[in-house]
């Protein structure tokens, strides 16, 4: 079934207001009245202009201390103005604690290097996290980056690992083939024994980061396989006063599929390809959706942004 996407839907809040359900959430995150008070000060500075939305972010990212604080981010989304979410988003972290992400690393002898590094285990009370990967690395090229949770080795679970006994089989491995989670944050050790997690830095993530403009994109992250690469594309599309976004689609399992795109449309100029897969618009995720409820989420009015799948060989 094909149809053309129109682009009229509800947004994201525009004001800056918070109320009893916000407060709630903030609170089963933070239970201290200091830390509470402190991200009402901030949210004051946003809402009053004397903060930008990427300040604000990375006001937002200091009080993350730890994975079950990640949920921050999105609680405070709802108070960012239309105008400034593509610069929150830019500014923060990078992490997806939904997907299953899949790398296969592969080496010819055991005197060969994976090139990455873990920290955690059972035995320190702590999942298995990658810490460190070498740039031009096995595991570098095939997708794995640092502050990545492992949740199963060669289709075995780890969480009841310990650190030596993932490291000894790693040792005895030619293959892994790895599922894991983009947390996003590396626990550290302290001298009290506390666990202390922090961010990687941005370029130990990804080489670049380009800013979000019309027909720009900026890799999210890559799947490898074998056979092919795909990439997770965040696209912007804006606010042309157009009826229809120039693109016929239908349903798939992972979201929408592109069956064709309009010449000079609004998907046409943001670069927009026939075969790509749209995963999500304005962080609602179009998998195992039927085909209404997905053009439902796409429904856009004005400019918003957009996840798409993207395969080459």
């Amino acid at each position: 079934m094909e149809k053309t996407l129109p682009i009229d839907s509800s947004l994201p809040n525009t004001n800056t207001d918070y109320d009893i359900e916000f407060d709630l959430a903030v609170y089963k995150l933070y239970p201290q009245l200091s830390t509470r008070t402190y991200l009402r000060k901030v949210i004051r500075q946003y809402s009053i202009g004397f903060i930008t939305a990427a300040m604000f972010a990375r006001r937002l990212t200091e009080l993350v201390t730890d994975p079950f604080h990640l949920e921050l981010f999105d609680v405070c989304r709802k108070l960012v103005r239309i105008a400034d979410q593509i610069e929150f988003s830019q500014t923060l972290p990078m992490y997806d604690l939904d997907r299953v992400l899949r790398r296969i690393v592969n080496r010819k002898t055991l005197n060969d290097e994976f090139g990455f590094r873990v920290c955690g285990g059972r035995d320190q009370n702590c999942p298995l996290v990658i810490s460190n990967v070498d740039r031009k690395s096995r595991a570098w090229r095939a997708g794995v980056r640092p502050g990545m949770q492992i949740c199963r080795v060669n289709g075995m679970r780890v969480n009841k690992a310990t650190h030596r006994i993932f490291v000894d089989y790693v040792k005895i491995s030619l293959q892994l083939d790895l599922e894991m989670k983009m947390v996003g944050m590396i626990p550290k050790q302290t001298k009290s024994r506390r666990k202390r997690w922090e961010f990687p830095v941005w370029g130990e993530m990804i080489d670049n980061k380009l800013p979000i403009a019309m027909g720009r994109s900026v890799v999210s992250f890559v799947v490898w396989s074998n056979a092919y690469c795909a990439k997770e594309l965040r696209i912007l599309i804006p606010d042309t006063g157009d009826a229809t976004l120039g693109l016929h689609v239908r349903q798939s399992e992972a979201g929408l599929q592109v069956l064709a795109v309009q010449e000079n449309s609004t998907a046409w100029h943001a670069k927009i390809r026939t075969g790509d897969v749209i995963v999500e618009s304005n962080g609602k995720r179009l998998e195992q959706r039927d085909l209404e409820e997905s053009l439902a989420f796409l429904n856009c009015e004005g400019s918003f942004l957009m996840k798409i799948m993207r395969e080459f060989y």
